[in-house]
């Protein structure tokens, strides 16, 4: 069964909690020599890779029943990137039925403007930032390309996640 049959039949907060998995995943962060900093006002102990907080939630559905597990995962955490494909099916699918076109400026919200760095160093385009508008072409373009997770959350917000989770 597929995660998104999963999705459409429970929701991730009702999946039941593995200390196991969990542990396991915080075992792998400390073998990758990833360790807690005290960072920000409140001091309060975080993972940091490169300055980018550490947010991790595995979904494991080889059992009867999935169980979650991870890291600092009462904080927001945006999909992986295979996520990405349903986002676009579904952008493409709203366009295609009319609902606006991928030529429709999208403002950049300051909650989306995720990215601090290029995942593709050599790559032209600026990074988007907070109060741009720029088209979902464009948004679409700089996903695929570079997996940009700024353009990912724009788009997530045109259609809506409810719409991406029920392809």
């Amino acid at each position: 069964m597929s995660w998104v049959s999963y999705s459409n039949v429970m929701p991730i907060s009702a999946l039941k909690n593995s200390t196991k998995l969990s542990k396991s995943i915080e075992n792998i962060l400390s073998s990758v020599k990833i360790k807690p900093n005290k960072h920000g006002k409140n001091s309060s102990l975080a993972v940091f890779l490169n300055d980018n907080k550490i947010s991790i939630a595995v979904i494991d559905l080889s059992g009867k029943k999935p169980i979650i597990g991870g890291y600092n995962m009462d904080d927001f955490i945006y999909p992986a990137s295979l996520y990405k494909i349903f986002i676009v099916a579904e952008v493409l699918r709203q366009s295609q039925n009319k609902k606006f076109s991928l030529d429709k400026k999208i403002f950049i919200s300051a909650i989306n403007a995720v990215d601090k760095r290029k995942q593709i160093p050599y790559d032209k385009r600026k990074l988007l930032k907070a109060g741009e508008r720029v088209s979902a072409k464009y948004l679409l373009e700089l996903m695929f390309s570079r997996s940009d997770n700024t353009a990912a959350n724009c788009l997530i917000d045109l259609v809506d996640r409810e719409n991406i989770t029920n392809i």
